[in-house]
């Protein structure tokens, strides 16, 4: 469905109207006409465009004639028009089904700065009364006409008609994800009028709802020149519940108990929820409260289910206890610090739609624990809170950590909800999130509702988090984790704009082109460059990645300086591989005569038509080199964990300059694990480091397992029923440190060794695999006939199949496939944390930890397993449950698909082949 937009200015009468219509007329939407306010003469209009498309309207504004396709387009004198905002804005009404409103980002002048763009949330009734954040939006025609907008609008007037929509039964709001336009500036000389006339129109608006408040210009708005309001609300009103939950913490429960005291908001209990404490001083505390006998503080004893703690559990069973319409979760690590904390509270709560308010909570330094959640900004998946580790004095982008702001849930840390909402919902869901991410649940389940969430950074606390339960996200339940990302991966944040980056709390822009409709339906090609074509986990993974592009791209060309094995793989997976045995790139001694050696390289990239480049490994810098001489946008593609650039080092120093130019000139630079990022972060001078982790194919690992019988395995092996067979797969090499492994059996108590059988599966002839072996000989017969040193092989799931347990010994890892692999063979794995193994598994849960070269902790690891059935069940349990967390290969693949389609945006033109470059003579 097409729409008409009537664009309508309130006069023309100034250079900065001109300007505005200047912008029109050079739309490449064409379906619009103008309406001017007091613009009785028109020749300072039709030099920009023909009397047809300027329509005058003298005097104050009449109904514009409504029809279902036509929307309303207020601007102001000094707005400016990206060329394509009306198509943008028009795109966004068909695919949203005709909404009553739309509107997109824009930049504006904060301060000194000029063009600061603003990227919006999705429809934000309460952020809307603390600030205009839309400035300027599209209106059905028909809604439009029943506004009071006057002639002589300016942007105060258009404020008021964005918040009169609150009143709207079921309005139905859209954004534009894009910058659509510049707006004006407020007038110095205007600023302070303008602020008093808003302040007047929000208290009048608040008042519609029954609530007296008053609204105060913030200091931090008035410096950057924009209008930001904080609001009092009154001391009285409904009663709250406080639900405070403790065990054995007197110290830490007094602080918060006592600093209650300051709260000026008087109609509420608290309630503490002792969850069976038994120390002393935590008992003695607790009767004192007791004895109180004292309307405004009780106490009620809820133990936890037979599971163990569950937060979700004992606030659940304490609403019971509670007499008031409004519950406010509160921690007992918290510390109230100003005494309008719960009137602000309060006031918010009374609007209608807001499900939940919450509090801008502080670490004990002065740093922001909490302002909000978002999703998907803690590694890409989960929900993480706003503006954390900020600090308590600063001004984020425009100042949305220190506005009253819309989120998709807040923290239950301190978190004020309707007593019959939450019965009504059910209260939060104790089955799947019994510890953690209970809160975001709650908040999650019911935006996906309508209803609203809103934090208000003027309610400030103390929480020492941890004191209660841990700290971090070590603390929390696998399960839980991996519940929640399945149940919310496919869900976007309203409130957090596509043009933000995830790799941030702070709401910075994201570095990443834009993709539309045009760009995804777009076939292209891409070169792909790998190292060699081994079975080793790189190439593995480039495999993968080809396989999901080969289904979207033209073609996709594989170019390598070693054949191998994988080869076939690729081919198989409909793409076209090229192996250039006869460059040289590591026999060079300069950057020019590496450039020179790459020209075969970059004339097969001209002749096979590459758009976009992706360098597998720190090894293939030459492939980002030969894209960086082609013209071409290219990805890399890190897996390595060494220090930055270790592996170029011994080329030469050109080979290190190479790497580090091709680092600051990729698109994006792609990490397998944020341990490898982290390397690099020091490193980049350009916000292009990313993470996507490699996703599992479980598919066919079901294909693979479904191949091999156990027991026929076991008697291939000569592996006794009884006996616990533990694999160490991976290529032999000394990175690997499979030598470990020989060192910790030689440690094995006599029950512990006859108990185990090891399998080390990938070895490859040369010194180590020498050293490996003769280390092996080296052991009493009985330790030796229990070590099985198997050649490298593609048929890795028959030693899957056949094991019990995965000892990994590697010193230098990124995110190993074999240890997804073990985890979803259930295996109960011992490993060293290094780098992205400690994002795969987590000690004690998933897995049991040793340092690199512990081979008295590995030997510790194996022992537990062997003479402890529950807990390997336990571990294997727990790490099958845990892979969860990551994406599947799909998942990987569609994000790898993003990518490459923005770099395709983001790169310049080939050049046309056969346009004189003097590559054509000695093509390919």
């Amino acid at each position: 469905m097409s729409c008409r937009f009537a664009i309508v200015l309130p006069e023309i009468a100034s250079a900065s109207a001109r300007r505005t219509l200047l912008s029109v007329c050079e739309q490449t939407y064409t379906d619009w006409v103008v309406y001017v306010a007091g613009a009785a003469d028109l020749s300072a209009v039709t030099q920009y465009a023909s009397a047809e498309q300027l329509l005058p309207l003298v005097g104050p504004f009449v109904q514009v004639q409504a029809a279902n396709d036509l929307y309303v387009l207020p601007l102001l004198p000094g707005d400016e028009l990206q060329p394509d905002a009306l198509a943008l804005l028009a795109l966004g009404v068909r695919a949203e089904s005709s909404p009553d409103m739309i509107y997109g980002d824009h930049d504006e002048r904060l301060g000194t700065k000029n063009h600061t763009p603003f990227f919006k949330p999705g429809w934000s009734p309460e952020f809307l009364l603390a600030t205009d954040y839309i400035g300027r939006a599209a209106m059905r025609a028909e809604l439009f006409n029943r506004s009071r907008l006057p002639a002589s609008f300016d942007a105060i007037d258009l404020w008021r008609l964005w918040v009169d929509q609150r009143h709207v039964d079921k309005i139905r709001v859209a954004r534009v994800e894009r910058l659509i336009m510049s707006i004006a500036p407020i007038e110095e000389a205007e600023y302070h009028s303008q602020v008093e006339r808003a302040r007047k129109n929000l208290e009048g608006h608040l008042a519609g709802f029954g609530l007296k408040v008053r609204a105060t210009l913030a200091a931090w708005a008035q410096r950057l020149g924009i209008i930001v309001f904080d609001f009092a609300f009154e001391d009285a009103g409904p009663k709250v519940s406080l639900l405070i939950p403790s065990k054995n913490n007197w110290a830490t429960l007094k602080r918060c108990i006592d600093s209650l005291s300051l709260t000026q908001y008087q109609n509420y209990e608290a309630i503490v929820i002792d969850n069976e404490s038994d120390q002393p001083e935590t008992v003695a505390y607790i009767n004192e409260l007791r004895a109180l006998r004292s309307e405004k503080i009780k106490v009620v004893t809820i133990a936890s289910p037979a599971t163990g703690f569950s937060y979700s559990y004992v606030n659940n069973a304490a609403v019971q206890y509670a007499s008031a319409d409004y519950l406010l979760f509160l921690n007992d690590d918290t510390e109230v610090l100003r005494p309008d904390w719960l009137s602000q509270m309060m006031g918010w709560a009374q609007l209608p739609g807001v499900a939940t308010v919450g509090a801008r909570l502080y670490f004990p330094n002065d740093t922001v624990q909490h302002n909000g959640l978002v999703h998907n900004l803690l590694d890409g998946a989960l929900p993480a809170p706003a503006f954390k580790l900020t600090r308590r004095e600063s001004i984020g982008t425009r100042g949305q950590d220190r506005t009253v702001r819309n989120f998709s849930a807040v923290t239950a840390a301190c978190m004020l909800t309707p007593r019959t909402l939450f019965v009504d919902d059910g209260g939060f869901n104790d089955s799947e999130y019994s510890v953690a991410y209970n809160d975001c649940d709650y908040g999650f389940r019911l935006t996906q509702r309508g209803w609203r969430h809103v934090c208000v950074p003027t309610v400030e606390l103390y929480h020492y988090e941890g004191a209660s339960r841990g700290r971090g996200r070590g603390n929390d339940k696998i399960s839980e984790e991996a519940a929640f990302i399945r149940q919310y991966s496919n869900w976007s944040d309203p409130y957090y704009n596509v043009n933000l980056s995830r790799d941030s709390f702070t709401f910075d822009p994201a570095s990443r082109a834009h993709i539309d409709d045009s760009i995804k339906a777009r076939k292209f090609s891409v070169g792909l460059f790998t190292h060699n074509l081994n079975y080793e986990g790189a190439p593995l993974v480039l495999l993968d990645i080809a396989a999901g592009l080969r289904a979207e791209m033209a073609q996709v060309v594989v170019f390598s300086l070693v054949d191998g094995p994988l080869r076939k793989k690729f081919e198989a997976a409909g793409c076209e591989v090229i192996v250039r045995t006869d460059v040289g790139v590591f026999g060079t001694r300069s950057e020019e005569q590496l450039e020179e050696t790459l020209r075969p390289v970059v004339n097969t990239l001209y002749a096979a038509g590459i758009d976009v480049v992706i360098s597998n490994t720190i090894v293939t810098h030459w492939g980002m080199e030969a894209a960086r001489i082609a013209g071409l946008p290219a990805v890399w593609l890190i897996h390595e964990s060494e220090p930055p650039f270790h592996h170029l080092i011994e080329h030469g120093d050109h080979h290190v300059r190479v790497g580090r130019r091709a680092l600051d000139n990729a698109y994006m630079n792609i990490f397998v694990a944020r341990s490898t990022l982290e390397l690099y972060k020091p490193l980049a001078r350009r916000n292009n480091l990313d993470v996507i982790y490699n996703g599992f194919d479980r598919v066919a690992a079901d294909e693979q397992m479904a191949l091999y019988d156990r027991t026929e395995e076991r008697k291939k092996l000569e592996i006794a029923p009884d006996q616990l067979l533990f694999i160490l797969p991976g290529t032999v090499c000394e990175r690997k440190s499979q030598k470990d492994l020989v060192h910790a059996v030689a440690k094995l108590s006599e029950d512990v060794i006859r108990q185990c059988t090891f399998a080390i599966v990938g070895d490859r002839d040369g010194v180590y695999s020498r050293e490996l072996h003769a280390l092996q000989a080296s052991l009493p017969e009985d330790r030796r006939a229990n070590i099985k040193i198997i050649p490298e092989t593609g048929e890795i799931w028959r030693y899957y199949v056949a094991a019990d347990a995965m000892a990994f010994t590697s010193r230098m890892e990124s995110f190993p496939r074999v240890i997804q692999e073990a985890m979803y063979r259930g295996l109960a794995i011992a490993s060293t944390p290094v780098f992205g193994i400690s994002e795969q598994l987590r000690d004690g849960q998933s897995g049991l930890f040793f340092e690199p070269g512990d081979t008295d902790g590995l030997a510790e690891a194996i022992t537990r397993m062997a003479r402890d059935p529950a807990l390997m069940k336990r571990l294997a349990d727990t790490a099958r449950i845990s892979l969860n967390r990551f994406p599947l290969i799909e998942e990987m693949q569609a994000s790898h698909l993003e990518i490459v389609r923005q770099a395709f945006v983001s790169g310049k033109d080939r050049p046309l082949f056969g346009a004189g470059v003097p590559w054509l003579a000695d093509s390919y």
